[in-house]
């Protein structure tokens, strides 16, 4: 690395001869230097302009050695560099077409949603039974579609976009998430359990406000009829806070818990629909951006346990 960057900065932009008179000049000084320091002793000036020939032919076998292996320097540096432009490249490209896509998915469904709707409403009296079901279900397959590209452009921003760092209050946090989930809470007579001691984070607000939302999110969508509680619980040492996420829902099967964070990988829920596959993915996401980790416990029946550990120096 330390060679690369000298090649780099100081070499690769001159012009062949001059590299090569300059990778002799450069080998002839390390060795006289050494030779001075360390082995024949004497003069470095002496050592540096030898007055016996064969002490100058002697050295030349290495210095071609010496050539050839920066040439080789230098071609590795070019190769890396192509590399990795093109990955940048492609990187891109694939950031334009899921921005492209998402809109050009978007647009029609939000339309063709609403046109069902105002079908639905407006002519309800002329539908019979079958034709407000297909409405129902032209209607959900939509906002489905919209769902899951929203999903994926969070999913790219939470990549692409740089975190903006700050002391959070965690549990001001948690006071949102529990007043924009308030109507679930009602719905389904479930509680939220939450520190009562105040705790600060150095993390991105808006990232960290999406993980724990779409933890208890998670929590509500699969947790089933059984789900009654969500609990959150926090711990910390001089490098980390440590949470975790539990509920006494249906759980995960045990050969589940290595797909529940891959993209577009929905479990199904137990009243049969089926998400965008991609919360838990940002969830991960988000966590790994900020240098930390996220798992999961969980036996079918008996509930789930997310932990998630992020750093105290972000």
């Amino acid at each position: 690395m330390f060679c690369t960057r000298i090649y780099e900065s100081l070499i690769a932009k001159y012009p062949i001869v001059l590299r090569c008179t300059a990778f002799i000049m450069l080998y002839w000084v390390l060795e006289t230097t050494l030779d001075s320091l360390m082995f024949t002793g004497g003069n470095f000036w002496d050592n540096l302009f030898p007055s016996n020939p064969h002490e100058i032919w002697h050295r030349f076998p290495a210095i071609v050695v010496f050539v050839l292996a920066s040439i080789y320097i230098k071609s590795a540096v070019e190769k890396q560099k192509a590399a990795e432009a093109e990955v940048k490249r492609r990187t891109e490209e694939i950031k334009s077409f899921a921005y492209s896509v998402s809109h050009d998915l978007k647009s029609p469904a939000v339309g063709l949603n609403g046109l069902v709707r105002l079908l639905n409403q407006k002519y309800s009296d002329v539908l019979d039974e079958k034709g407000k079901i297909y409405c129902e279900h032209i209607m959900k397959a939509t906002e489905y579609i919209g769902d899951l590209v929203d999903n994926i452009n969070m999913f790219i921003k939470s990549r692409e976009l740089p975190l903006k760092i700050e002391r959070i209050d965690f549990t001001e946090t948690l006071e949102t998430i529990r007043e924009q989930l308030s109507t679930s809470w009602a719905l389904r007579h479930v509680e939220l359990h939450t520190p009562e001691t105040s705790i600060k984070i150095d993390a991105d607000r808006l990232s960290l406000h999406r993980v724990f939302r779409n933890l208890i999110d998670n929590a509500l969508h699969h947790g089933g009829e059984e789900l009654s509680r969500i609990i959150i619980e926090h711990q910390e040492n001089d490098r980390f806070h440590f949470f975790c996420i539990s509920d006494n829902g249906r759980g995960i099967k045990e050969e589940d818990h290595d797909k529940v964070f891959e993209p577009f990988t929905s479990l199904q829920s137990p009243n049969g629909a089926k998400g965008s596959g991609m919360g838990l993915a940002i969830v991960k996401e988000i966590v790994e951006k900020h240098g930390g980790k996220i798992s999961v416990e969980s036996v079918a029946g008996k509930g789930t346990n997310f932990f998630v550990s992020l750093p105290k120096d972000v």
